[in-house]
């Protein structure tokens, strides 16, 4: 027996090509591989499961090539919701291996907030404008402010795609986002122009000021500022019309009614203040404080 036929029998070969599995030393794993692949025994054991427990891409990326993949490996992979980023970008790489499709691997980035991981996925080849729509919207609506920057920078087209990123930032209130979308030139759809009007009217101050800030891009009327601000309270939009009396001067008895109708003495004795005329052509002011049962207004206007 020579020495090296000696030294092999007292070494536990599959033993020391697990701990090195296990102790993350792909150098080992590879040496002891190419000296004595065939007399490393895969019995009741799974050298992928191992790999894909200690999350070293280095490892699995031997070994995936070596020996068979089971389902077992698969749902194990399948089960950590918290991998390494580079364990994820590994995945995409070879998801035909792992039985992984585009939305799995989008859902895993996205539930992790792994943007960065997502957007090098996009550079490898997954080009998002061939995207589905199931796709698209696990992405969009996973996004914050950082994500959508970092996607935008990787040159992900976010301004005229569909489904329209800037929809779902406003149907979420997102302003960050929203704000960083109109300022990059999105497209501003009817759809969203809607939606953030429908919002601001059902008591959103704060879609309310964006509107205002946005109002040639989202075309937010005077008539619509005046009342929405009258609904959300919003004196700091209302003073700024007030002090334009070109504006002021526009505002019809349908505007007036809305302030007076909102049943706040403040707004009714704000409106006032500013220089609004209470006094409605084809009906009485009156009529409408009454109507809100504020005794402290109808006593204002009378007065």
């Amino acid at each position: 027996m020579d020495l090296i036929s000696h030294k092999k029998e007292l070494i536990d070969i599959t033993g020391l090509f697990i701990e090195s599995i296990k102790f993350r030393q792909p150098d080992f794993v590879d040496l002891i591989y190419q000296k004595f692949g065939p007399e490393i025994k895969e019995e009741g054991v799974s050298f992928i499961n191992m790999a894909i427990e200690s999350e070293n891409v280095e490892t699995l990326s031997i070994v995936i090539d070596k020996f068979k993949i089971t389902q077992e490996a698969i749902d194990l992979l399948k089960s950590k919701k918290e991998k390494k980023e580079d364990l994820i970008e590994f995945v995409a790489k070879n998801k035909e291996f792992f039985e992984y499709n585009n939305v799995l691997i989008i859902q895993e980035c996205i539930e992790e907030s792994r943007f960065k991981v997502l957007s090098r996925i996009i550079k490898l080849g997954y080009i998002l404008e061939d995207a589905s729509e199931e796709e698209k919207l696990l992405i969009y609506e996973g996004a914050n402010l950082e994500n959508i920057k970092t996607l935008s920078e990787n040159g992900v087209d976010l301004y005229k795609t569909s489904p329209n990123p800037l929809y779902l930032s406003v149907s979420k209130s997102s302003f960050e986002v929203m704000q960083y979308l109109v300022d990059n030139g999105s497209l501003i759809s009817e759809k969203s122009v809607d939606k953030a009007k429908s919002i601001s009217e059902n008591g959103s101050i704060e879609m309310n000021d964006f509107l205002y800030k946005n109002r040639d891009a989202f075309k937010y009327t005077l008539a619509e500022t005046f009342r929405h601000s009258v609904i959300n309270k919003n004196y700091r939009v209302l003073q700024e019309l007030f002090e334009d009396k070109f504006l002021l001067a526009k505002l019809d008895d349908d505007d007036v009614e809305c302030g007076l109708s909102s049943g706040s003495f403040e707004m009714v004795k704000f409106m006032v203040d500013n220089g609004v005329d209470v006094r409605i052509k084809n009906s009485s002011s009156l009529i409408y404080a009454a109507k809100t049962e504020n005794l402290e207004t109808f006593k204002y206007l009378i007065s």
